[in-house]
């Protein structure tokens, strides 16, 4: 890896510690101290790891800072849709900082967008990479948000989101880090 590349993974690893700090809490009053310190860094590795995939497989020769932003994005996305929302730092239904889609919710994908000055168009295009990552790398099926029923999408516009059942839960959480890891090293 040459040294310009090395920046640009340390720039894009503070950015997304930054965003994923503003956006998740570092800790979980719900459960006991010890055990949540390996949760919450597990969804934050989990996170990097899979922007590290989404950079050496969807992006390998576009690494500049746009395509690593909106990858950077649509990892946060991805969170946002599967990490427990006790974790989140915010709520969605008072938070002035997201964009409401009528009576269907707030649009996670215009209101990331806002946040980060990225482009709609150009972060769905990079959804969908990092969607097929996570089906091709972790073997996780697809499923349309909008016919998920599940407590992380309450109050959020799901129309064009994909979920992944046992993405992130944490019976499989550590099997998912593990092949993450695994692709990173054989990278």
């Amino acid at each position: 890896m040459d040294g310009s590349s090395g920046l640009s993974k340390r720039s894009c690893c503070r950015y997304y510690k930054r965003a994923y700090n503003e956006l998740f809490l570092a800790k979980d009053t719900n459960i006991d101290k010890q055990s949540t310190v390996g949760i919450e860094s597990d969804y934050h590795r989990f996170g990097w790891l899979l922007f590290l995939a989404l950079r050496a497989h969807a992006f390998s020769r576009f690494k500049d800072l746009v395509t690593c932003t909106n990858g950077l994005v649509s990892i946060l996305a991805i969170l946002i849709i599967h990490v427990p929302a006790h974790l989140r730092k915010f709520t969605i239904d008072d938070s002035s900082r997201f964009i409401k889609k009528g009576d269907k919710g707030m649009d996670i994908i215009a209101s990331l967008c806002k946040m980060y000055e990225t482009s709609e168009d150009e972060l769905r295009k990079t959804m969908e990479k990092t969607n097929k990552l996570i089906e091709s790398i972790l073997k996780k099926k697809p499923c349309l948000a909008s016919e998920c029923k599940v407590e992380n999408l309450n109050n959020i516009s799901t129309d064009g989101l994909i979920y992944f059942d046992g993405l992130m839960e944490e019976t499989t959480l550590s099997t998912n880090l593990s092949t993450l890891e695994k692709d990173y090293e054989d990278d």
